[in-house]
């Protein structure tokens, strides 16, 4: 319904849901070394994995228009 109301005043609405799937991964803002490596590896692999949500995210990017200032 959302997405309808906004196609009809001209704008666009993607989603994408994610779901953080390493459940190792600490999610804290006082993290170790070993901590934030974890996430970096793990964020690296996500990104690799060519997963649904982050091509609609990139296409989406991609295809984006500016919005005038």
């Amino acid at each position: 319904m959302l997405k309808e109301a906004l196609t009809s005043r001209g704008a666009r609405l993607e989603v994408a849901p994610f779901s953080y799937p390493f459940h190792d991964a600490p999610l804290s803002w006082h993290l170790t070394g070993q901590q934030k490596h974890n996430i970096e590896t793990a964020w690296r692999h996500y990104q690799a994995s060519g997963n649904q949500q982050m091509e609609t995210v990139r296409k989406f990017l991609k295809e984006a228009k500016p919005r005038p200032q």
